[in-house]
């Protein structure tokens, strides 16, 4: 199964309910094919990959190269920050980085991770104010200019990002 890295630009909700509400939607809310477009980023697995190659600090390089050669998306989820990841990837000999991706404002909008808010098995919501920060680093970094369209547009309109790990 091919599994995608889809961003949709939502308002962010208000009650713990609307998140889980959100967590389960899995299409775009508009029906402009345009805005749709603004509203909606979809990264292929190997694309995220390479982005977190981009986006990663010295300490995480070898993690982050690690993940890319060996096609190991599931360490680039959210949540993957586990018990159960660690133990794989001490397993396979390699320095793990403790907390697994730095709690950054890049890394929370791409993969998940703190500050951005883990709603769901795979899905994570990313509020306004880290969105905004985000985006320097991501200007910076990263080579997507889709992405770095989508999340300027999130900016821009106040909104947050809903993350989530879906099949294709």
């Amino acid at each position: 199964m091919t599994m995608v890295a889809v961003y949709t630009a939502i308002p962010m909700p208000g009650k713990y309910s609307d998140l889980n509400r959100l967590a389960r939607r899995t299409a775009a809310v508009t029906a402009d094919h345009a805005t749709r477009r603004r509203a909606r980023h979809v990264l292929s697995r190997r694309a995220l990959q390479q982005l977190v190659v981009q986006l990663a600090p010295s300490p995480y390089q070898e993690l982050a190269c690690h993940v890319l050669a060996n096609d190991a998306w599931s360490f680039v989820t959210p949540g993957a920050d586990s018990a159960a990841t660690r133990g794989v990837l001490a397993a396979r000999g390699l320095n793990i980085p403790t907390p697994l991706w730095p709690h950054t404002p890049g890394f929370a909008c791409v993969v998940g991770v703190p500050p951005a808010r883990v709603v769901a098995h795979r899905a994570a919501l990313v509020p306004h104010d880290i969105v905004s920060a985000a985006m320097n680093e991501l200007a910076a970094c990263s080579d997507d200019e889709g992405l770095r369209d989508f999340v300027a547009a999130a900016r821009d309109g106040g909104l947050a990002v809903l993350l989530e790990w879906l099949p294709r």
